[in-house]
């Protein structure tokens, strides 16, 4: 019976049971994050830091909705639950709560980038 669970447990966890389109919070390099932003513009980039953070360095098209109000204030970009996401902090460990949020919110496609300290692309500062 515990060989059966055990099989039973790998195979739900290789189908990606639990995320509605197998993206339910992804890790995306850099590199996977930016290729996804050029192939589809309807990605919704989000930082969600501190506005002050947000400030001095963001990646260009990001908008921000700090962590602290992520779940309420979601819904004013992101309308549709089938709304692609990619979420950054400044090292990753606020994108990774950020993902578990969306996702107890219902949102299905939802990726990881981490913290913008390892973006090797384009940033911007200022208002």
């Amino acid at each position: 019976m515990k060989k059966f669970l055990a099989f039973l447990l790998v195979i739900l966890v290789l189908s990606g049971a639990g995320c509605a389109n197998g993206h339910g919070g992804e890790r995306l390099t850099p590199e996977e994050a930016h290729n996804l932003m050029e192939e589809n513009e309807d990605v919704l980039l989000v930082d969600v830091r501190s506005p002050s953070e947000y400030e001095e360095k963001r990646i260009p098209g990001a908008v921000l909705i700090p962590l602290s109000s992520l779940e309420e204030s979601i819904a004013i970009y992101a309308k549709e639950t089938s709304t692609p996401i990619i979420l950054y902090c400044q090292s990753g460990r606020r994108s990774a709560t950020a993902v578990e949020v969306l996702i107890d919110l219902g949102y299905g496609e939802v990726y990881d980038l981490g913290g913008i300290a390892d973006w090797p692309y384009e940033t911007k500062a200022g208002p």
